[in-house]
């Protein structure tokens, strides 16, 4: 208890590491809490995710640091309600199989756990809670009574009915089952790595139609690949609808060297799905800037000790354009028609900037763009339209949940809101 009090009184004070140890020690308390309120795994993380948050953010106000654990689970308790109450996410049904074709052992072990959870849910839900808690990462039952703040004889009561209606081999499957669907062990470091919005700030755009200016680039505009002395711009993409948080990308300029009349720039970059396990490698690729222009290009070797370029061919096969970095209204560029199409004001999180408006569609990938470029010469805000099939439908981001968003028509094609970028230096000014 005294360590919980001086994890908890230094978090309050601004440090995450502290915090972040309070996470990996309630962070499946919090979601298998939560899953025995709205029965749903996804949800239940999607409620961890934001109680930690909330509860960060709320700790000045928690005048007695030993009271934390029942406390915190009043904020659970009230995310839960929070997300139950909200429209869930439409998903597409799946075509039944025939029932000649015989049953494989996933679908065997598919009905199997789904026939688990189902006894889980039957039980009432205070015995449903203290059997996830005490099973899905095995806390005591004086911590689970502390959590729900009832007697351990309680918690032992509860745990025995619960026990006298599931089977013994059905227990053993409850414990398993919990276990494979609990957060992963890196949370807390996911958690903490882009902490603050988890949720996107709110964005306002403003178009200004009578006013222009002229801006050069110190990021090359569409990809968010610094040209500044810093050599580093991160951004975090959100999907829609409901902002949440979904992804990193990172890029590093890591060398440069002087070519011809220009500027190599040596770059890695990796994005990060955060719902994803597997760690993304760094991928490197090289910039050439000239004349007020950038694109990317393929370094190659001929003989030893020397090298030559080559055009950059993407996966589309069409070679890397020319983008401009010195922009003003009515610049335009590319195969694909991007413009500069006018000046907008971008407000995100209260704070303001005046930015130049740059509207691009791709012919070969349908992908419909907008991005903002302030009067500084940096990308402040980034937002694509598309149809974001790729991912499973019961994924944000999936073409199924983005049903309702945002619809735009250009050049008589329909694009519907895919996601919003932030730079981190934009919400940097914004949160500090």
């Amino acid at each position: 208890m005294e360590e919980l009090k001086s994890l908890v009184v230094s978090a309050r004070s601004g440090d995450l590491e502290a915090f972040g140890e309070i996470v990996r020690r309630f962070q499946d308390m919090a979601h298998g809490y939560a899953y025995s309120v709205v029965n749903d795994f996804h949800l239940a993380e999607d409620v961890a995710q934001d109680a930690f948050l909330d509860a960060y953010q709320q700790l000045p106000n928690l005048r007695n640091p030993e009271a934390f654990t029942s406390w915190f689970r009043r904020i659970v308790f009230k995310h839960c309600d929070r997300h139950t109450r909200s429209k869930r996410i439409q998903t597409v049904s799946i075509e039944v199989a025939p029932q000649s074709i015989a049953k494989t052992q996933f679908t065997e072990e598919h009905e199997m756990k789904e026939e688990v959870l189902e006894a889980l849910q039957s039980l009432p839900e205070h015995e449903r809670m203290v059997t996830t808690l005490f099973y899905i990462d095995g806390y005591s039952q004086k911590e689970i009574g502390e959590f729900l703040e009832v007697p351990v004889t309680t918690v032992k009561r509860r745990l025995y009915n619960s026990r006298q209606k599931l089977k013994e081999r059905m227990l053993d499957m409850v414990k398993n089952t919990l276990q494979e669907n609990a957060l992963p062990d890196d949370f807390a470091e996911r958690l903490l790595r882009f902490p603050f919005p988890k949720r996107e700030p709110k964005v306002k755009i403003t178009d200004c139609p009578d006013e222009s200016f002229e801006v050069r680039c110190i990021d090359a505009q569409t990809y968010f690949v610094p040209l500044a002395a810093d050599g580093k711009c991160d951004w975090a993409f959100y999907d829609w609808p409901g902002g949440r948080l979904t992804g990193v990308n990172e890029f590093h300029v890591i060398s440069t060297a002087r070519w011809g009349q220009g500027t190599l720039l040596r770059v890695w970059r990796r994005e990060t799905d955060i719902e994803e396990w597997d760690k993304p490698e760094w991928q490197e690729r090289h910039l050439l800037v000239e004349n007020d222009t950038y694109r990317w290009v393929k370094l190659e070797s001929s003989k030893p000790g020397k090298a030559r370029l080559s055009r950059y061919v993407w996966a589309d096969k069409e070679p890397s354009e020319p983008e401009p970095m010195k922009l003003k209204v009515g610049s335009k560029w590319g195969k694909s028609g991007t413009e500069v199409v006018g000046v907008s004001e971008v407000t995100i999180g209260g704070h303001l900037w005046k930015c130049l408006k740059v509207a691009g569609v791709s012919q070969t990938s349908k992908i419909y763009a907008e991005w903002y470029v302030a009067e500084t010469g940096r990308t402040v805000f980034f937002r694509r339209y598309n149809a974001a099939g790729w991912r499973k439908p019961e994924r944000h981001g999936s073409f199924e949940s983005l049903a309702g968003n945002l619809e735009v028509e250009f050049q008589g094609i329909t694009f519907r809101h895919w996601y919003d970028c932030i730079p981190d230096f934009a919400l940097e000014k914004v949160f500090g």
